[in-house]
């Protein structure tokens, strides 16, 4: 357990770096009080660091400890497929959103998602998918965020 929350965590630190730099280097304020490009980028990775340093820190006080059972990388036999579908449903989203539209494709993709990796109830799913692809509709345009509206217009 604590090998795969060092390895995790060094991984989503560097993640999170790699968003600070080039959020960096697309200019964090733009001038004093207006934020520029990569100010979300920064704060998005500066979050994931810190997150990150609460799975790091107890990795590794339990290092010098009592040697745990050793522990597949993957523990569940069903971890490697449902990640390669999440991965592949990702990029699916990524290739269908302009295309389809984002209301169109974030309700396919979290369909997919909830019937496919984890499961649910039809109506569960139905529920959850139609009142995230809303909410998140409602706060992109009350933010006058520009998103894809694909063939069917919106």
């Amino acid at each position: 357990m604590k090998n795969r929350d060092l390895i995790s965590s060094l991984f989503w630190i560097g993640f999170g770096a790699l968003f600070c730099i080039g959020a960096v280097q697309n200019g964090i304020m733009l001038s004093p009080g207006v934020p520029g490009p990569g100010c979300l980028a920064f704060i998005v990775g500066s979050i994931l660091i810190g997150l990150s340093f609460f799975v790091l820190i107890p990795a590794i006080s339990k290092q010098g400890k009592a040697a745990e059972p050793a522990e597949a990388f993957f523990p569940h036999p069903e971890s490697l497929r449902k990640l390669s579908i999440a991965l592949l449903a990702l990029l699916g989203y990524a290739a269908g959103v302009e295309p389809l539209g984002f209301v169109t494709a974030t309700l396919l993709f979290l369909f997919f998602v909830l019937t496919f990796i984890e499961p649910q109830k039809w109506k569960t799913i139905l529920v959850f998918s139609g009142l995230t692809t809303f909410l998140a509709y409602a706060l992109f345009t009350a933010l006058k965020v520009e998103l894809p509206r694909g063939f069917w217009g919106f």
